[in-house]
This record gives C-alpha cells, structure tokens and sequence, in this order.
C-alpha cells in the first residue's frame, strides 16, 4: 500500500510539472524589426507568454556586423537565437551575441524564454 502511495504521489508530481511546459514546438509569432540600414540600431520591447517563439527577419549581406543583446527581468530568463538563411545557427540560448555575416540573405532572430515576461532586444547592425 505504501509503495502504491509513492508511486501515485511521484505520478502526480510529473503530470503538474509536465503541464507548465508547452507541448510540442513553441508558436511562432512574426514581429515587425524597423532598421534604416547600416549602420543602425534599435530597440524592441515586448511581453512574451510562454510556448510563444518572437521571430525578427533582418536581411544581411555577408561581412556585415551584427550586434544582439536581450534583457528581461531579474529571476525570469529569455533567451535568443540566430538563424542563418542556410540553417545554421550561429548564436543558440543566448543572452547576447556578436559577429559578422557569413552569407547574404535573412537571417531570423527568435526570441524564446522558459515563462512569460517582458524582454528588451537591442539590434545593432553595422
């Protein structure tokens, strides 16, 4: 009787954790990213709920200079990621990132976080 005990308990444990994560992939939601061209630079705030992917499009020739940083809120974590246009992802679960182009093309900046909350992105392009 015990034994059944714990193994209930533990069972109940997993199912409330499970049910704060999303299921599946998050939802992408495509935001507007208003750059006059290099060299630029802008600031985007936004609230993000949880399950919810930002995405930002930014065309980019090869050589250019990108610089990312994102903040949030002490205690509550975003994270970004930099998507190439062949797939490649040269800045993955990070907080800030900087570099040059490797290729030409559009490049996708999502922004993710582990709970709901508010981030800043701070975008330079050089």
């Amino acid at each position: 009787m015990i034994r059944f005990t714990l193994v209930a308990l533990a069972l109940s444990v997993a199912a409330s954790g499970a049910g704060a994560q999303c299921r599946g992939a998050d939802k992408a939601v495509e935001l507007k990213l208003t750059l006059a061209g290099a060299p630029s630079e802008t600031l985007v705030s936004q609230r993000i709920p949880l399950c919810v992917r930002h995405e930002y499009k930014l065309a980019m020739k090869a050589g250019q200079r990108l610089e990312l940083q994102l903040t949030s809120p002490s205690g509550q974590k975003g994270m970004l990621t930099l998507v190439a246009p062949s797939g490649d992802k040269p800045a993955d679960g990070e907080n800030e990132w900087s570099g040059a182009a490797k290729e030409s093309g559009t490049y996708i900046i999502e922004v993710s976080t582990d709970k709901t909350t508010t981030y800043t992105l701070k975008v330079v392009l050089k």
